[in-house]
């Protein structure tokens, strides 16, 4: 979350520099999120003048300069957030991301689904072995970070280890499809803008804090890079080839995942059709902030677990899941009436559960349950006041609900970590049931 305010911020003088081609080809509906990002630029940046026309401009390279490749402008920008990253605190992060969370929650259904569907839709057009060879990269930086001696919000890996991970990365989003790509970052944007107005002053206020509490030198490096990286997008150097894919270990179909996932499916569908934004978005926000508050070690070792499980999934069954869930938000995008979340037909729902189930079915039992035990640890590490406070507030969400339903879905999760070999003890399903607002 830090990093995309980073990058957000980093990339408002680009659209300061081209505000007037902005207003006269932005469709109407997307001008409200642009000047809403206007506005947190120049909150963040109390010491430029108000006279727009003395903003910098966007300097091109002279035609002797060689063009940093997209590449090396994506490195050069993780090294100028490395500093930042590295520095940010819990107190400064939690805020911003909790308000931002509940301004999203609050978007129209459609522009939401749009935008998830957009994004799975590029997902799908990156290589497999490339999406694979980052995440093999990734789970290497995050086993290393979980040993580091020092750690603020986010522990981190040596620098040459984030420049391993962003070289990847770099090299998988230079064969996404661009047009999908394009379309996704323009319905985020969209989606942000159909957000609640009244929540959008405390979003601004709170980047205007957030931006104070960082050092102003790194953040200046951070959008000259940002600038580069912008400039950069056409000039991609040719990728190695990525490893091959490698051989996971098939363990043996589980037929009760199967039938629990099922069971989950059919119990939540009904709940997430009633959603409204008004009751989720207090739970979420206040989620996010206590999750942010967790103790560092915890929530890099949680990464890592996760990152560890993943992997332990065959690439064609998960890939068989994401494909399975575009289809079921395209279908949602149709739909005639949506609360908080477009649903498709539980019929496609249910073909969604078989196939994550399916995945599910072959994950290596012990890095699943190393992964659930240690994000249970991850958020009872947080702040025992925001751990409270988030518990008081699932009481209240769980209270609007149809109780009949929330005990099903309930006892189909606890049946489906049972057969997936990570059974709760006693006082762990407590504690998830009261963190869940169930007693």
């Amino acid at each position: 979350m830090a990093t995309l305010v980073l990058s957000s911020i980093s990339s408002l003088d680009l659209f300061k520099a081209d505000l007037p081609l902005i207003r006269r080809l932005a469709p109407a509906h997307l001008k409200a999120s642009i000047a809403g990002l206007l506005a947190a630029g120049v909150l963040a940046q109390p010491c430029l003048s108000e006279d727009l026309p003395s903003l910098p401009s966007i300097a091109l390279p002279a035609d002797s300069e060689r063009m940093r490749t997209f590449q090396e402008a994506s490195t050069d920008v993780a090294m100028a957030a490395y500093p930042l990253v590295q520095s940010l605190q819990a107190k400064n992060v939690a805020p911003l991301a909790s308000k931002t969370v509940a301004l999203a929650a609050t978007g129209d259904p459609k522009d939401i689904i749009k935008t998830i569907d957009a994004g799975l839709d590029a997902f799908l057009s990156v290589p497999p072995d490339r999406f694979f060879d980052t995440a093999r990269t990734l789970k290497a930086a995050a086993s290393t970070a979980s040993s580091a001696d020092r750690c603020n919000l986010v522990c981190m890996p040596p620098k040459e280890q984030v420049e391993a991970v962003v070289t990847k990365a770099s090299d998988a989003l230079t064969v996404t499809n661009p047009d999908k790509l394009k379309t996704f970052i323009f319905q985020g944007a969209m989606s942000l803008a159909s957000g609640e107005r009244q929540q959008y002053a405390g979003v601004l206020a709170e980047a205007l804090k957030f931006s104070l509490s960082l050092d102003k030198g790194d953040l200046s490096r951070l959008k000259e890079g940002g600038t580069a990286l912008v400039l950069a997008i056409d000039n991609a150097q040719a990728a190695a080839p990525p490893a091959k894919l490698p051989t996971v270990k098939a363990f043996p179909k589980n037929r009760a995942i199967e039938d629990k996932a099922l069971e989950l499916a059919d119990g939540l569908y009904p709940l997430v059709q009633s959603l409204q934004a008004k009751t989720v978005a207090p739970l979420a926000s206040k989620t996010v902030a206590l999750a942010a508050t967790g103790d560092p070690k915890e929530i890099i070792r949680t990464i890592d677990a996760g990152l560890d499980a993943f992997l332990s999934v065959p690439a064609d069954r998960f890939f068989a899941a994401a494909t399975a869930l575009k289809s079921a938000t395209a279908e949602a995008v149709t739909v005639d009436s949506c609360n908080l979340v477009c649903v498709p037909r539980i019929a496609t729902v249910e073909a969604v559960a078989g196939k994550m189930a399916n995945a599910l079915s072959v994950t290596d039992p012990s890095k699943l349950k190393a992964f659930v035990y240690q994000a249970i640890r991850s958020l009872q590490s947080g702040d025992k006041g925001q751990l409270a406070a988030t518990m008081a507030e699932g009481r209240k969400f769980e209270a609007l609900l149809d109780q009949a339903e929330v005990r099903k879905v309930a006892d189909a999760t606890v049946g489906l970590l049972d057969a997936a070999g990570v059974p709760l003890s006693e006082s762990e399903t407590a504690w998830l049931e009261g963190f869940a607002g169930l007693r």
